[in-house]
């Protein structure tokens, strides 16, 4: 029995909102559109209201500036990319993550 496209939406927003990782959608204007909420107030101390929307919100650690360029440009060229590197929870500490990330192409 094939699902409606509504229930599989659905579905997904249930995955990732329960996911102990860190997802985010980002658009093509490098602004955030979509953070599954649970998992960055635990790991990260922030709430959609202070990432959605916002440009580089959650801050790499300065001196990792051309890795993260790097990453981006790789991201952007082959469509996707993996890195590791230093983020700043809200409090100021600084966490190692390991990031991958994967464009999501329109296809209309």
């Amino acid at each position: 029995m094939a699902i409606g496209e509504q229930e599989m939406l659905e579905n997904y927003r249930l995955i990732t909102e329960n996911a102990n990782d860190l997802i985010r959608v980002v658009n093509d204007k490098l602004e955030i559109e979509y953070i599954n909420e649970t998992a960055h107030l635990e790991i990260l101390g922030y709430t959609k209201e202070e990432l959605i929307g916002k440009v580089g919100a959650i801050p790499f650690h300065p001196e990792e500036h051309r890795g993260t360029i790097r990453f981006l440009r790789t991201l952007f060229k082959s469509g996707q990319a993996k890195r590791t590197g230093k983020i700043q929870h809200k409090n100021g500490n600084w966490i190692w993550v390991e990031i991958k990330g994967k464009a999501l192409r329109n296809q209309k």
